[in-house]
């Protein structure tokens, strides 16, 4: 398996989220953020770190949840 991008777009994390059954709040929990910061990244006001992106979409591949991984 091979992700090329880490660019995710703020319908590639909401749809991530829902996938992986996360609420933005929780997302922002496991990724050490602000739930504003989640929201922004939900709505497209922030760019999404790479290394966020790279782990929802290895978890959604995979059918794991991020802290099964971390």
């Amino acid at each position: 398996m091979q992700i090329t991008s880490m660019r995710m777009d703020k319908d590639q994390y909401r749809a991530a989220l829902r996938n992986l059954g996360m609420s933005q709040h929780t997302a922002a929990g496991l990724f050490g953020v602000t739930g504003k910061t989640s929201q922004n990244w939900a709505l497209g006001k922030t760019r999404i770190p790479g290394s966020v992106a790279l782990l929802l979409r290895y978890c959604v591949k995979r059918g794991l949840k991020p802290w099964d991984v971390l």
